[in-house]
């Protein structure tokens, strides 16, 4: 396990105190840094190609100007400094990343339940539903996480 050192103020004193990072925190934070590659390897790919992604679209009748590309990308590159943060912050123990993570991981949840619904069903998808998923449960039910983020 790896030792995060935290400083807190009791009765008037600051006394350190040093917290063990869960595996599974460690392995949530991972998972934010691989999302980052992710996220910007396709928005770079989408803003690059955005006329040839809109030409290819517009072939399966389907009208996506390369604006909305573009905007794509740069929304997957924003998720990407987000999730940089985020690792950075469980890493780090704070508070405010086990919230976000387990919103992102709701809202993804809820995503991932639309679009098996219209019938995009897959591999990937089910991938990514079993890991919001363990990120939720875990980071909601598990008392060592509850408490080490306290």
């Amino acid at each position: 396990m790896v030792k995060s050192k935290k400083v807190i103020k009791e009765k008037g004193k600051e006394i350190e105190k040093t917290n063990k990072v869960p595996i599974g925190v460690k392995t949530i934070a991972i998972w934010c840094y691989a999302l980052i590659v992710v996220c910007v390897l396709f928005g770079l790919y989408m803003i690059v190609y955005a006329s040839e992604l809109s030409a290819a679209f517009i072939e399966m009748q389907v009208t996506l100007s390369s604006t909305s590309f573009i905007l794509g990308g740069i929304i997957l590159i924003g998720m990407a400094v987000l999730n940089f943060f985020l690792g950075k912050a469980l890493w780090k123990l704070k508070a405010w990343a086990r919230i976000v993570s387990i919103f992102l991981a709701v809202l993804g949840l809820l995503y991932l339940a639309y679009y098996i619904l219209l019938g995009g069903f897959g591999f990937v998808s089910l991938v990514f539903l079993v890991i919001n998923v363990a990120i939720a449960v875990y980071l909601v039910f598990d008392k060592e996480a509850k408490k080490i983020f306290k």
